[in-house]
């Protein structure tokens, strides 16, 4: 390089440093494989090559490392992947490997260059791509799925063979190919197939180094699957151990069971055998002959685990019979357990159907063998008791899905059922209805006797076959807990150890019960055995627990009415209407915050139930404080049938309304009681309540509030004073208050409300989701709006707040169907400004004179959200709209330019260059949601132009249209001090041109670097600090929020519309650190402005001599580098020397 005068040392300067920020992305192609070829990397919305000056090892393995393709086997600086056209950008990269992305080395600026096509940088990585096997019956067997893309996908079956399936088992350590598949052997797949034509020799490292098809390109179908079963991982057994779980450990190879020698043999690998057997970790490992002598081979030796691996196989250890071991160093192991068992489909928690859990998943136990012995070992287990009765059927219901342990012999004091002799898992010739069951003694049945109500009385258990007393010695109120517990009756409130609850006679069976209150039944706390006591008649165990059984209304006209139903057994059911009354009615009522009851009703009045009929024979005063209180007959006794349900309509929440308001979310509060409509006084009247009553009318919160006539005079009651809610109350009766009409209020103290809204409000039955007949929610039911003084303004209020538009026609008729039931608003007066219907003026809820058939309904201007998928930049790619709250394609078939730029100016990317057909850009599944779309180019959305039907269509998804649109505006910084400084410019009928620097901000320097891959705005300007521009100024009154993806997507005048004059150009210098091309890390604005620091700067010219002494070049220099440090912020240049052995730089 020729260097004369200052001029070309700046360029020098400029040329020794890059920014560090990005990534620019970057890509291989027209190489062997998929990690392998010319290296590429995009810049100013293009591919562009990257020259092989300087091209290194380094480099190669920074850009394989992004790739995800391990390290650089290879690099080279020719045409050996192909020759490219375009721009070279990169020129001089000089990386040292370490950077986590290409544009991190440094680089001469873009397209700053002497290459020429045919000196390219190219790579071949060493890969791998990752690679998985799915849905096979072992970690070494199933569909192989390939990830690219941040996507898993499937490997195309057809060219597959038994090559490829050998590289994908060495690559998992799973040993070799033993068969392979091409079909959906291993079930089947959704999204993308990644790969076709895959041809290996078998000795590839990975499998992305086999030649194939490009990524995504096939002609394959789902069910065409590339499978594999491997040969590993190698099968483990333990051998003559006392149980399944213990043994000398053997594996299999070469169609052998072999043993394992014990030298290296420890805990580490005890554990992984274990795991891999599901029994636990490792209690013993012994290196002997405890589990008896063994012949044949010893296949490995030397094995060394760290315990974490998921195979024995896994771990490092010798080859396959290379050992000097001799039999009677067998590697041997006994394991925890046990294996998870539990009792499925009893009558309580210690019955039912015997599973166990093996490889992730329960299954059953085969009857046949099953005794009393293995029975009293899962109900020990189980803390349950000893096993009553047995079953070798399906008496607890039948099952599915694996048997996995059939001849199970316990003698029935084995601490778990994995510690029983039993056949290898899985293997077995039961068949399902052969499930071994068990009930056991416990837990202990329990019961309360002669109390005031179910839920308290005498506690008695059940034992041989007779229910007796327990002694109240120890008792407290932790056992009582327990109790109540199991009992659904709550927590105990007061024990007591005497004959409150009457004399009893028989047995007293248990004494010294000593409970912590969290056992889950009374079996379970410590006590003396059955029988053993000193204990006399007239020290019982007794408890009043808190209930109340949880009781609901279900299927009402509002929350304080409907079928009754009450909570046992984890389960809810329903009451019996025989004896069914009033004074019940009150304590259901009461109970749930709801007043009293106003009517009964005994039969099927709130809808058909199934399931338990829990209560019977309710028998109550009315001044019980829960159902439960009430004598009753057993739960689960009784002779009703379905159909005799006990239902109840309570007096509350009480009726509240809004009167006089701006609209139906807003006014006077007014409340229901005594059949009259009544004032609320405003006194204590705050935001609270307020919220109550916004939440009760479905008018989201209360905005504010007021205690005067804001909303006119009443007359009449003034019902409610001294109101006191904390705002987290179902309905306004139930905030503390004065009693009924007592106050010392006069009118004028009116509470009153303005609240947030919105009433939901959707479309039906239209066109399409921004078209047809209107509906409000209200009382949890949709309901129509009549048409009478519907108009554009109320239909322009529903389109904003549908995300439709605005309101392009109304209607008031049937356009969009009939409709039931109710028909709620009447005489909506919108003037179009407001932010949700339910703020226009309208009638009371349900007051008008309409009939069906005058339907307030509206077709919206759209849009409904349309996007670009697998583009080049955010403005090009396959057309993808949102219907249904899912993303489907548009059918290319009538799809043209038009529609395109209807696409493209939605998008805010210009318009359309082109319309490719043929799915372009890529195929996809799901839904194809438009066909035949008809636009003329300048409708305000895609849902505008005439099109079929939502999903009707005769198309596939090889017809996915799809768009190029002309944006984004490509922009650059021209003249900085690096590639990520400078002043902005934007390209713009096909020339670069200007930015205003008026409203130029931050923000906007935000949204520049991030496009430009620099990083974050460190320092925007708005004058000629990279120098003077000639022509055009484009682009003026630039309001970015910073968080745009590309600078037209900030709201600006219109082009070329601006009263900006050269010299207030928009400026940035992004962020990122600088390093040298000798890999110093160099100073920045940070250190500088922490202290005094000194430095030297050194120049290599080339062509001429550069005499320091010259004061031409000195000055030069001199005035270079001040110019350089003292645009640093804070910064200022103390000194600067220059002289022929050293050019130094002091700044501070």
């Amino acid at each position: 390089m020729q260097v004369c005068g200052s001029s070309k040392v700046a360029e020098k300067i400029q040329e020794e440093f890059v920014e560090e920020s990005g990534p620019v992305p970057v890509r291989l192609v027209n190489g062997n494989n998929m990690c392998s070829g010319r290296v590429e990397v995009y810049h100013n919305s293009t591919w562009v090559t990257v020259c092989g000056t300087s091209w290194d090892i380094n480099a190669g393995n920074v850009v394989c490392r992004v790739l995800n393709c391990g390290t650089a086997r290879l690099v080279t600086t020719a045409v050996s992947n192909g020759e490219a056209t375009g721009n070279i950008w990169l020129d001089g990269v000089n990386c040292n490997g370490t950077e986590p992305a290409l544009d991190q080395c440094p680089a001469k600026r873009w397209q700053v260059n002497n290459c020429t096509h045919g000196e390219y940088a190219e790579v071949s990585c060493s890969g791998p791509v990752p690679v998985r096997l799915v849905n096979g019956n072992n970690m070494c067997s199933g569909r192989v799925e390939v990830y690219h893309n941040s996507t898993w996908g499937t490997v195309c079956g057809r060219s597959w063979d038994i090559n490829a399936g050998n590289v994908v088992c060495r690559v998992l350590n799973c040993g070799t190919a033993r068969s392979l598949t091409i079909a959906a052997s291993y079930g089947e797949a959704t999204g993308n197939i990644w790969l076709d034509g895959v041809k290996c020799n078998g000795t590839e490292p990975t499998l992305d180094q086999c030649p194939a098809s490009p990524w995504g390109v096939n002609n394959c179908t789902h069910g065409e699957y590339a499978g594999v079963s491997c040969s590993g991982p190698v099968p483990v057994r333990l051998v003559n151990g006392n149980n399944m779980c213990s043994g000398r450990v053997e594996v299999y190879h070469n169609s052998t069971w072999s043993t394992v020698c014990g030298r290296r043999w420890d805990i580490n690998a005890g554990n992984v055998v274990c795991r891999v057997l599901n029994c636990g970790t490792a209690r013993l490992v012994t290196t002997a002959v405890s589990y008896g002598e063994a012949t044949g081979n010893i296949w490995l030796n030397g094995v060394s685990c760290n315990g974490t691996e998921p195979a024995l196989d896994q771990c490092p250890a010798k080859r396959w019979q290379v050992n000097n071991c001799t039999h009677g160093e067998y590697a041997e192991v006994s394991c925890s357990g046990p294996v998870p068992v539990r009792l499925v489909n009893g009558n309580n928690m210690c019955s039912g159907r015997v599973e166990v859990y093996h490889n992730s998943t329960w299954g059953t136990v085969c009857g046949r063998r099953w005794d009393i012995n293995a029975g009293n070992v899962v109900c020990r287990v189980l803390n349950c008791g000893t096993a009553r009765s047995l079953t070798i059927a399906a008496s607890y219901g039948e099952a599915t899905g694996n048997i996995w342990l059939d001849g199970v012999k316990c003698n029935g004091t084995e601490p778990a059922l994995d510690q029983c002799p039993a056949s290898p898992w899985g293997v077995n010739n039961c068949t399902h209805g052969e499930n071994a069951g068990v009930s056991c003694s416990g837990p202990v049945p329990v019961r309360l006797v002669n109390g005031n109500n179910m839920c308290s009385g005498r506690v008695e258990v059940y034992h041989n076959s007779t229910w007796s007393i327990v002694c109240g010695r120890r008792w407290d109120i932790n056992a009582g807990n327990v109790v109540c517990r199991v009992l659904n009756c709550g927590t105990a409130r007061l024990v007591t150890t005497a004959v409150s609850y009457g004399e009893a006679n028989g047995n007293i069976w248990l004494n010294g019960v000593s409970c912590n209150g969290t056992e889950p039944a009374l079996d379970q706390c410590p006590a003396k055995r059955w029988q053993v006591n000193n204990c006399t008649h007239g020290e019982y165990a007794e408890v009043s627990c808190s209930g109340p059984v949880p009781v609901r209304l279900v299927n009402g006209n509002n929350m304080c009415s409907g079928r009754v139903e009450v909570y046992h057994n984890s389960t809810w059911g329903t009451v019996c209407g025989r004896s069914w009354d009033i004074n019940a009615g009150n304590v259901v009522c009461r109970v749930l915050n709801c007043g009293t009851a106003r009517s009964l009703t005994i039969a099927a009045s709130y809808g058909e139930a199934t399931g338990n009929i829990w209560l019977d024979g309710v028998k109550c005063n009315g001044t019980e404080p829960a159902l439960d209180q009430c004598p009753a007959s057993p739960w689960g006794v009784n002779n009703c049938t379905h159909g005799e349900y006990a239902g109840v309509s309570c007096s509350g929440p009480v009726p509240v309304r809004l009167v006089n308001g701006n609209n139906m979310c807003s006014g006077r509060v007014e409340v229901y009681h005594n059949s009259t409509w009544g004032t609320v006084c405003g006194r204590s009247w705050d935001i609270n309540a307020g919220n109550v009553v916004c939440r009760v009318l479905n008018c989201g919160t209360a905005r504010s509030v007021t205690t005067a006539v804001s909303y006119g005079e009443a007359t009449g009651n003034i019902w409610l004073d001294g109101v006191t809610c904390n705002e987290t109350e179902p309905a306004l009766d139930q905030c503390p208050a004065s009693p009924w009409v007592v106050n010392n209020c006069t009118h004028g103290e009116y509470a009153g409300v303005s609240c947030s809204g919105p009433v939901p409000v959707r479309l039906v039955n239209g066109n399409n989701m921004c078209s047809g007949r209107v509906e409000v929610y209200h009382n949890s039911t949709w309901v129509t709006v009549c048409g009478t003084s519907w108009d554009i303004n109320a239909g322009n209020v529903v389109c904003r707040v549908l995300n439709c538009g605005n309101a392009r026609l109304v209607t008031t008729n049937v356009s969009n169907g009939e409709a039931t039931g109710n028909i709620w608003l009447d005489g909506v007066n919108c003037n179009g400004t407001e932010p949700a219907l339910d703020q226009c003026p309208a009638r009371r809820w349900q007051v008008n004179n309409c009939t069906h058939g005058a339907y307030a309904e509206v077709s919206c201007s759209g849009p409904v959200p349309v996007r670009l998928v697998n583009g080049d930049n955010m403005c090009s790619g396959r057309v993808e709209v949102y219907h249904n709250s899912i993303w489907g394609t548009v059918c290319d078939k009538s799809w043209d330019i038009n529609a395109g730029n209807v696409v493209c100016r939605v998008l805010n990317c210009g318009t359309a260059r082109r319309v490719p057909s043929g799915a372009f850009y890529g195929e996809t599944t799901g839904n194809i949601w438009l066909d035949g779309a008809k636009c003329n180019g300048t409708e305000p959305a895609l849902d505008q132009c005439y099109a079929s039907p939502w999903g009707v269509n005769n198309c596939s998804h090889s017809e996915d249209a799809g768009v190029s649109c002309s944006g984004p505006v490509p922009v650059r910084l021209v003249n900085g001090s690096n590639m990520c400084s400078g002043r902005v410019e934007v390209y713009h009928n096909s020339t670069w041109v200007t930015v205003c620097g008026t409203s130029w901000d931050i923000n906007a320097g935000n949204v520049v670097c991030r496009v430009l891959n620099c990083g974050t705005a460190r320092l925007v300007t708005t004058a000629v600090s990279n120098g003077e521009a000639t022509g055009n100024i484009w682009l003026d009154g630039v309001n970015c929020n910073g968080t745009e993806p590309a600078l037209d997507q900030c709201p600006a005048k219109r082009w070329q519309v601006n009263n900006c004059t050269h010299g207030k150009y928009a400026e940035v210098s992004c962020s990122g650190r600088i390093r040298n091309l000798a890999q110093k890390r160099c100073l920045t604005d940070t250190d500088l402005q922490k202290t005094r620091v000194a430095g030297m700067i050194e120049f290599t010219l080339v062509g001429s001599e550069l005499c320091p002494s010259d004061p031409e070049v000195t000055e030069a220099l001199e005035q270079l580098i001040n110019t350089l440090l003292s645009s640093i912020p804070g910064n200022s240049v103390l000194d600067i020397q220059v002289n022929p052995e050293r050019r130094r730089k002091r700044g501070a």
